[in-house]
């Protein structure tokens, strides 16, 4: 169960970050790195009703279905992630997203792809 916790909390960060960092200027590491956004404005983002839709809708489009994959095959993003996932109060937010039944959908939707499981079990080989 805490492995399908991680790659779910995984997948949403990764969405997050996507959809606030404008995945098409290639500029979403860049953001992460240089603080733009820190782990609780993510936190404090991911609760409203607004972006659970955003984050909905990011899945259930095959165009960022793929840059999603593309993105997750980056190995900053993987650190990047690795280092959001030791927050607390991101883990909380992400605990409550997954609690809201169309974002349950909507991910179930994702993890469903080939290519996104591929991408998941290099995850979980490397950690």
């Amino acid at each position: 169960m805490k492995i399908k916790r991680k790659l779910t909390v995984a997948i949403l960060v990764l969405l997050l970050i996507a959809g606030c960092g404008g995945m098409n200027e290639g500029n979403t590491n860049d953001m992460m790195n240089s603080g733009g956004i820190s782990p609780n404005m993510l936190a404090d983002m991911m609760t409203t009703p607004e972006m659970q839709d955003a984050m909905v809708r990011v899945m259930s489009s095959p165009e960022m279905q793929d840059q999603m994959i593309e993105l997750m095959q980056q190995p900053e993003m993987q650190d990047t992630m690795g280092e959001l996932m030791k927050d607390p109060e991101m883990q909380d937010s992400m605990i409550n997203v997954m609690k809201e039944p169309k974002m349950q959908s909507a991910m179930v939707e994702i993890m469903q792809t080939p290519e996104m499981e591929g991408v998941l079990r290099d995850i979980i080989n490397e950690k």
